[in-house]
């Protein structure tokens, strides 16, 4: 359970295949160098990889698109399974000892949240049960029609590549003194949301 355990971005080894993602890799250079972030969670992508294999969801994705010929797909076909693909996503539970660690972790956090892949806005709201709520509607996002489609003309296959999850305070503000020395610090113009507690993201 600890690999799916949620952490501060600054906890994160080097070698964490969260990194990955540009956005933290960056906000981690950021932490490296002195500046300081606000505090976060980072919901490690091995979670989501948990939960669709604790819920046999490949196999109940696979038998649902089986109906569509993806290399010539009917649009509104599409579009109808793609829902339903949304549905099935958030109709699934997780453990207890799961929902358990969450709250757990997420005690520290402000009481207003944003959950956010990186890079992207997310959905704003309160911690606690509506964060595991927006956890999976964030999950079923991969599965939104237009997503999908990009998704098939990039790789030709629904399935998806499992990504972190940002958990950070509602409350940041473009910081345009922080947003100049990140610049610097990351060689490319950047601007920087930050509260009082320090940066929570880069735009």
């Amino acid at each position: 359970m600890h690999s799916l355990l949620p952490k501060p971005l600054e906890s994160l080894p080097p070698n964490s295949p969260d990194l990955q993602e540009a956005e933290l890799k960056d906000l981690k250079t950021l932490e490296q160098v002195g500046l300081t972030l606000a505090p976060n969670l980072i919901i490690p992508a091995s979670l989501e990889e948990h939960f669709y294999h604790l819920n046999n969801l490949p196999h109940q994705l696979s038998k649902l698109f089986a109906r569509i010929n993806l290399k010539r797909p009917d649009e509104d076909d599409l579009e109808d399974v793609c829902k339903e693909a949304q549905r099935i996503i958030k109709g699934h539970y997780f453990l207890d000892e799961i929902i358990d660690m969450l709250y757990t972790t997420l005690q520290p956090m402000p009481e207003q949240v944003v959950l956010r892949r990186s890079g992207q806005n997310g959905i704003q709201t309160l911690k606690g049960r509506p964060s595991l709520m927006a956890l999976k509607d964030i999950w079923a996002k991969s599965w939104e029609f237009e997503v999908l489609l990009e998704r098939l003309e990039k790789t030709a296959e629904i399935a998806i590549k499992e990504r972190p999850v940002i958990i950070q305070d509602a409350h940041a503000k473009p910081a345009r003194s922080l947003s100049h020395q990140a610049s610097q610090i990351l060689g490319q113009d950047v601007m920087v949301e930050a509260t009082p507690q320090g940066i929570t993201r880069i735009l």
